[in-house]
């Protein structure tokens, strides 16, 4: 049977494509580590070229304050990357909340458990079995715990659901938190597109934030029944040609909420 020059060489693509793809599935192996100074213009290159079309699901700041945040975050060792071959292919921000001012400023403005009215969608805990139950605890003493502050990502598209998110946010937990802890709390925000129309909905995407925290707990904590809260909020969103670092009013930034996760000491007793 006589094979035109056309389909041999749609059948030749055909091939490469599918060899090509079965060497990133069985080959892909990513490294996660703490960002440094030398990884500040692949940073801004992933943020500028590719980040920036996610602008309604992470925070991206005006052009003028993008160095000058990597080169913060590096040095206080807030952001960590995953490499392939030694290219970034994505990148995560969270530590350890120690300053007390900043603590109260992410609780109130960005979290807002605080000084905010009926704001609050969801109080209760987690159980085992991700199940969401609503009860009358009231929140944890924030002042008492350690607060962990889970911040942006990012992951290039072509490497997405291959678990390179929840790699790098184990990594970055089980950097920063501490095994002698009496509760640790997560803080972080989710968009209405990926919360769920409800605390612990399918789509909720706390349901896999609360797998990750959970294989990074120290021992001594109770794992099978966390406290979680849900409050609505937004995430700060930035006029890119900017030269003041001011988000923008609630009505013209993202809608979504911010939320709350904390495991205690397994004969700790929260009121």
């Amino acid at each position: 049977m006589h094979i035109s020059p056309i389909k041999k060489l749609f059948f030749f693509i055909l091939c490469v494509n599918q060899l090509t793809l079965h060497t990133m599935q069985h080959h892909f192996n990513p490294t996660c580590r703490l960002a440094n100074q030398n990884d500040i213009p692949a940073l801004l290159d992933l943020i500028n070229n590719h980040a920036i079309h996610d602008s309604e699901s992470i925070v991206i700041l005006p052009k003028a304050y993008r160095e000058q945040s990597l080169e913060s975050a590096i040095q206080s060792k807030r952001l960590f990357v995953a490499t392939v071959h030694d290219e970034i292919i994505g990148f995560k921000k969270v530590f350890a909340v120690i300053d007390p001012t900043e603590k109260k400023s992410i609780l109130e403005d960005e979290i807002r458990c605080r000084n905010h009215e009926n704001t609050t969608t969801f109080s209760g805990t987690i159980t085992e079995n991700l199940s969401f139950k609503m009860s009358s605890q009231t929140l944890p003493d924030f002042e008492k715990t350690d607060c962990i502050y889970n911040g942006g990502d990012f992951t290039l598209p072509i490497y997405r659901g291959k678990g390179i998110n929840t790699a790098l946010t184990e990594f970055a937990l089980q950097h920063v938190i501490k095994n002698n802890t009496n509760s640790v709390t997560l803080l972080y925000g989710l968009t209405k597109s990926n919360a769920g129309a409800f605390a612990g909905a399918k789509s909720d995407r706390t349901n896999t934030i609360v797998k990750v925290f959970k294989k990074c707990l120290p021992l001594t904590h109770d794992q099978d029944n966390l406290h979680h809260s849900r409050h609505i909020s937004c995430m700060p969103t930035f006029d890119p040609e900017s030269l003041v670092l001011k988000p923008k009013s609630d009505d013209q930034s993202i809608p979504g909420y911010g939320c709350t996760l904390t495991a205690f000491l397994k004969d700790y007793k929260h009121e």
